[in-house]
């Protein structure tokens, strides 16, 4: 039987209390350990933090930095977080580029290594003995101070530590000749998770094999490596030749794709495309770096540059003869003839940048067109390079498995990508460039997986949550770091580490072949809270293999792959055996297998085409030329507009219901997630962007409208928008509505399946009150509708969100009768004007005038001579003006209503009014859709309140919102009237009864340097009002959909995070919500950041 062990909340003062209490006084511990309360804890934190867009020494989960002095300080610090709950983030050089090994959101410590940093050198037998403290300056040059002809293949850069640099590989330009640093390991130490220090012998050839390539932190922690060191010459020849795109660069490049990794295994060529910038003022363009080393003369390397390469234009005086010591100051750009003294100099400033790096593997020429759109889109940045790093040499002979290092035959080059800059306000924009650079390059590079390098170490491959395992999230990045080897990787670390304590956001996983109970049960009782916790690795099954009379699993918060928090799971009928796949139990665990994307999936769609209603013309993928303008036209929020994401597959804007149920059964079939758009509205971007492998279900075509004035109905299909509802309506009928939003471009799939909240819900209630029938798709790719879907799902996708059950295709909804006359107005009351005043009597009065009244208040910015806040008042009364005048006059008189500010229209052009638009405009605009990309950042949140805020409250508010420097306003929309008649669980939406209004906060904003300030800042203005809203849950409208209140990645579910957003979405009906997802979509297929 394999056991596992429960891992308690970490207890941070019996952590360090167990560290001072196995110290020794030979070698005592005590000096070693840095908690924030000392004076050196900052210094010691940041020194080793090279990003600055990672380094956060005030992160309040940080319990102690360990600078261990001695092997025992490891030993004591592992033994000491294992038995305390305690996360550890091993540093040796802290060049971790996404800060992996400085940072977590959970408690931990750092043990940091530069002490350890011994090295001797043993000449006769060719070996060295490295702490993995030690530098690369620091081991070469205890190499060099020993031989002239003895070198160490690895990276270029001096202050990278040894420890983590050659147990992920350790690439550097001795690579053609020699290989990786990990091809000339000999032996290696390492404290394993019991404490014990392990050799090669002890420790056994499957972990050595893993600690080379496979990274030391999801094993144990590396103390030392023996090395073999390889022979060189005593002059090396180097050179830097610079080409621009003006002298030919592209050209020249072009060439060196075709040469480089053939070139004698002596020479390594590195090209480097750079921004260079111009003496003119915005003038800049790209310059290829040439670096070169070759093991040999310069005039050598002369006669093979000019018969391999001539385009290069190589001369003799680019070219430097010296030692392999000082070529090292060469690469790193330092003067000819600098001190190599300085290859000792260690970190001792805080970081002073900020940056992001990626990598991918070439394994075929990217033709200049490709290269040109590489080029394009360098421009865009400040200061970004490429290092294309050749391969070739040595590398072609050693096999894939040798190592845990798998990048070996088959490619060309290598590339980094590194951006890099000084401001934290182009943080953003930085990241997203980047992102778009990765996708430019995507056709060009090595795929399914696209490959990666684990030193050059990148987040956005693929991760878990600090402190959690998704086996199927680390199979996704596991593949592209370690390709073939993954599986061999996560069998050793089964074995070494089953219960997962070395872990960290790219960690390897365990992978247990299967969990056995081989002894007769008549009652068995698994209690599986915090899963992931208890067994952390992913079995390939759990077995009883005996009989089992009554077997009674709880599963709550069975994380990541019971989706829905059953109570419990219950066999209670005889079993003889018992198999469970996890990865595959039908009806409760969900597979999340990494999507054989692509090809499979639009031939599966084609396949499924009928010549009756083609499908073949509804998909858009990235190679169609309307791509980017199907994806970018119904994309509304630029912050998450991206067509270049190399996770989406294809657009598929169903054209026709069977459309919609091909795609689900192909999208089912092949693992590929389902973005469901509609209008595009949704706030934070989750019908239209993943993380995994997806493709958009657009329904924009899906538009049929059809009123039955008589039945006082309407059918209305997904992609209509509001507008087009209410022009068919009001074409049909002046006296006939639908309540519903104000904003004419909202889809009505999405719309109505949030619950549809608009300005005549204090007479008729939201849109979901209003629907009779539905028609939905569902897991099976069947078409369902009221009768055959049943009451509970019916339930459901009223207030519920249609995307967690399946794809809505159409509403059928009563219509409501209206007046042909309604009055509204827009009436302003700035602070100078007694806005705060006006605003808090709102509160007492606006939930209890006549529901046939709506008057929302609209808090925002005015930007004049000087900045303030002015309140608008907008009102929609169904009846008369002098009737509305007589209303206001008695209930708020202080608002200084007048009859000139009051407009008698149609119901129609209320909409216009809404929308901002000038009385009098043609009602034609309400029938306009989106045609251009996003021009604009938002953010939105919401809040519900219950009792009316103080003006003290209030004056918070303003004070904050001052602060912003762009469009930011607050709707704060009344409840009362027929709200407090509907019972909260008539439907899915939950909010009715209690509440005086609904806060919506929105901030706009144009510049993408602005959207770090600005998410912080509207943090800010919802933290000011947290005093003042619903509390246990702090309530949330689906509608406006806010990330912030809890989400899961894509293709993840933590059903205890599914409860934290739940519950502010839903309140009391999420259980239902949840039960109602087990029965119809038991495998979660329809699943996204926040669906239940």
């Amino acid at each position: 039987m394999v056991s596992y062990a429960k891992v308690t909340k970490p207890n941070t003062d019996n952590f360090l209390r167990c560290l001072r209490s196995r110290t020794s006084p030979e070698y005592p511990n005590t000096e070693a350990i840095y908690t924030p309360d000392n004076s050196i804890f900052l210094t010691s934190y940041l020194s080793y933090a090279k990003n600055k867009r990672c380094s956060d020494p005030n992160n309040t989960n940080l319990i102690a930095i360990i600078a261990a002095k001695h092997e025992s300080h490891v030993q004591a610090t592992v033994v000491c977080a294992k038995s305390n709950g305690v996360q550890i983030r091993t540093r040796s050089g802290g060049h971790d580029l996404d800060g992996l090994s400085y940072v977590s959101s959970i408690p931990f410590v750092i043990l940091d290594m530069l002490n350890l940093r011994s090295i001797t050198v043993d000449v006769r037998s060719k070996k060295a003995w490295v702490q993995a403290g030690a530098i690369l300056g620091e081991l070469y040059t205890k190499i060099a101070e020993k031989s002239e002809t003895l070198a160490f293949p690895a990276g270029i850069c001096p202050t990278v530590g040894a420890g983590g640099h050659i147990s992920g590989g350790g690439y550097g330009n001795l690579i053609r000749k020699h290989g990786l640093s990990v091809d000339h390991v000999v032996d290696a130490q390492l404290v394993d998770v019991n404490g014990k220090i392990l050799n090669r012998s002890s420790m056994g050839e499957d972990l050595f094999w893993a600690i080379r390539g496979g990274g030391g932190a999801s094993f144990g922690v590396i103390l030392s490596y023996t090395i073999n060191l390889v022979e060189i010459p005593k002059t090396i020849t180097v050179f830097k030749v610079n080409k621009t795109l003006e002298q030919g660069g592209t050209d020249v490049l072009y060439k060196w794709q075709l040469v480089s990794s053939k070139l004698p295994r002596e020479l390594f060529l590195r090209a480097m495309p750079d921004i260079k910038i111009g003496a003119k003022q915005g003038d800049k363009t790209i310059a290829v770096k040439f670096y070169a080393q070759f093991l040999g003369s310069a005039k050598k390397l002369m006669e093979i540059i000019n018969k391999n390469l001539p385009e290069l234009g190589l001369k003799r005086e680019d070219c430097y003869e010296m030692s392999w010591l000082n070529t090292t100051m060469f690469w790193m750009n330092y003067p000819v003839a600098t001190p190599t003294s300085i290859l000792l100099d260690r970190p001792s400033a805080p970081p002073g940048q900020f940056y992001k790096g990626k990598s991918d593997y070439v394994k075929k020429p990217i033709p200049k067109e490709g290269m040109e759109k590489i080029w394009k889109t360098m421009l865009k940045f400040n200061n970004v390079w490429m290092q294309w790093n050749p391969y070739g040499g040595v590398m072609d002979t050693i096999p894939a498995n040798a190592t845990a290092f798998p990048h070996r035959k088959g490619n060309l080059f290598k590339i980094q990508y590194f951006a890099l800059w000084t401001d934290a306000n182009a943080t953003d924009a930085n990241l997203g460039l980047m992102r778009e650079l990765y996708g430019v390059a995507k056709p060009y590079v090595s795929n399914n997986p696209r490959e990666a390098f684990l030193n050059y170490r990148d987040i956005d491959v693929g991760s878990n949550p600090s402190g959690v395992t998704n086996v199927a999230e680390g199979k996704i990045y596991g593949s592209k770091y370690f390709v073939g080897n993954l599986k061999r990787l996560m069998d050793v670390k089964a074995k070494c580490d089953p219960d997962n304590f070395f872990r960290y956001e790219q960690s390897i996983h365990p992978l247990l072949a299967i969990f056995q109970i081989n002894h007769r049960i008549d009652t068995c009782h698994f209690n599986l809270n915090y899963f992931d916790f208890y067994l952390p690795y992913g079995f390939e099954s759990f077995q009883i293999s005996h009989r089992i009379d009554t077997c009674h699993f709880n599963l709550n918060y069975f994380d990541f792959y019971l989706q829905y928090g059953f109570e419990s799971f219950q066999i209670n009928h005889r079993i003889d055996t018992c198999h469970f796949n996890v990865f595959s139990l039908s009806s409760q665990a969900v597979v999340v297998q990494k999507p054989n994307i692509g090809r499979n999936f639009l031939q599966c769609l084609r396949d499924r085409s009928d010549p009756e209603n083609p499908i073949t013309e509804a998909i858009f993928t990235t190679e169609n030329s309307t791509f980017a303008s199907s994806y970018v036209s119904y994309t509304k929020n630029k912050r998450y507009s991206n067509p270049n994401d190399t996770n989406l597959i294809a657009i598929v804007a169903a054209k026709h219901e069977s459309h919609v149920q091909a795609t689900v059964v192909c999208a089912k079939s092949n693992r590929v997630q389902i973005r469901i758009r509609s209008g595009g509205h949704d706030y934070e971007g989750l019908s239209y962007t993943s993380s995994l492998p997806f493709a958009v279900l657009d329904m924009n075509n899906l538009r049929s409208i059809t009123i039955d004035v008589s039945g006082k109905k309407s059918w209305v299909q997904a992609g209509a928008t509001l507008g087009e509802l209410y022009t068919k309506i009001s074409e049909a009928s002046k006296t006939l509505a639908f309540p519903a939003g104000v904003c004419p471009t909202l889809g009505a799939g999405g719309h109505i399946s949030g619950g549809g909240y608009g300005n005549l819900m204090r007479k008729y209630g939201i849109s979901v009150d209003h629907v009779v029938d539905a028609q939905l798709v569902d897991v099976n790719g069947k078409i369902l509708n009221r009768a055959s879907m049943g009451e509970d799902l019916f339930w459901a996708i009223r207030g519920g969100g249609g995307a967690s059950f399946g794809v809505i295709l159409s509403w059928t909804i009563n219509l409501v009768a209206v007046p042909e006359t309604i009055t509204v107005f827009n009436v302003n009351k700035t602070l100078g004007q007694g806005a705060t005043d006006v605003l808090y009597k709102w509160q007492l009065v606006s939930s209890k005038l006549p529901r046939e009244l709506f008057l929302r208040a609209m808090p925002q910015i005015t930007k004049g001579a000087n900045k303030t806040i002015a309140v608008k008042f907008i009102a929609q009364f169904l009846g008369s003006s002098k009737k509305l005048m007589g209303i206001i006059n008695k209930n708020l008189p202080e608002l200084g209503l007048k009859r000139e500010d009051c407009y008698e229209m149609s119901w129609l052009n209320t909409t216009t009014f809404w929308a901002d638009y000038p009385v009098g405009t043609s009602t034609s605009v309400l029938l306009k859709r989106p045609s251009t990309p996003p021009g604009a950042f938002f953010k939105s949140k919401s809040d519900y309140v219950k009792k009316p805020i103080p003006k003290e409250g209030i004056e918070k508010m303003w004070k904050t919102m001052l602060k912003f420097n762009n469009h930011v306003f607050m709707q704060w929309n009344p409840y009362g009237g027929v709200m407090d008649k509907i019972a909260a669980n008539a439907t899915a939406f939950p909010h009715r009864k209690g509440n005086l209004f609904k806060i919506q906060y929105f901030a706009l904003w144009i510049d993408a340097n602005a959207t770090k300030a600005n998410l912080a800042l509207m943090k800010e203005l919802y933290g000011v009002a947290e005093t003042y809203v619903s509390s246990n849950p702090r309530e949330a409208f689906l509608n406006y959909r806010d990330i912030d209140v809890g989400s899961n990645p894509s293709g993840v579910t933590n059903v205890a995070e599914v409860k934290i957003y739940g519950s502010k979405y839903f309140v009391g009906n999420l259980n239902r919500l949840m039960n109602v997802k087990a029965k119809y979509d038991p495998d979660n297929f329809f699943r996204h950041e926040q669906k239940k």
